[in-house]
């Protein structure tokens, strides 16, 4: 009789379980956030936020969500990359780099810093100089494609219709990702992403 019990019982605990990693939404186990087929993981994510919480501790502190500032930099990392290449837009390093200087009056990234990067709209994110580093390569093609597209609405649509298409599922510790801003919201409606006050 106590074998029956106890297996009802570990039959019942596995079923609510794997009823709660079912329950936790449409991303993998260990996903920060998924851009159709390309998985952004937690482990990854993590990194740099204990780089830029070392480097800057005041930036949490100002409003800001460092690791879901990381996560959006890379889904709009991964949406700019693919768009460019659909778009036949090409890049080398040297162009990044390039980008990267002038953006920077021609510092460029200095190791163990954080940078503030654009993101859409006024949204910002905290990054550590690797990170920013990446990033350089998405704010040279967003740079390109606005000017194929002939500004900044048109690349933020078809950026929309391309995030819409290949679908972007991001981990609710994270936030929501919001198609019409391509940025982060809470689910009570709050900025995950500090928006700048300039």
């Amino acid at each position: 009789m106590r074998s029956v019990v106890r297996a009802l019982v570990g039959v019942v605990a596995l079923a609510v379980l794997g009823g709660g990693v079912a329950a936790c939404g449409p991303v993998q186990m260990g996903a920060a956030a998924i851009v159709g087929d390309e998985r952004i993981t937690v482990a990854s994510v993590n990194g740099p936020a204990r780089d830029v919480h070392r480097l800057a501790p005041v930036v949490e502190q100002q409003g800001g969500n460092v690791p879901a500032g990381i996560v959006l930099a890379r889904v709009v990392n991964i949406l700019v990359t693919r768009l460019a290449k659909e778009e036949g837009v090409g890049w080398t390093q040297g162009d990044v780099d390039a980008a990267i200087a002038k953006a920077t009056q021609g510092q460029g990234l200095q190791p163990n810093q954080v940078y503030t990067v654009p993101l859409f709209g006024n949204a910002r994110a905290e990054l550590p100089t690797e990170e920013a580093k990446a990033y350089g390569r998405a704010l040279y093609l967003a740079g390109a494609l606005e000017q194929r597209f002939g500004g900044a609405d048109e690349l933020a649509k078809r950026l929309t219709s391309l995030a819409r298409r290949v679908g972007v599922r991001v981990n609710p510790r994270y936030g929501d990702f919001d198609y019409s801003t391509l940025n982060l919201r809470l689910t009570y409606g709050g900025l995950w992403v500090k928006a700048s006050s300039s």
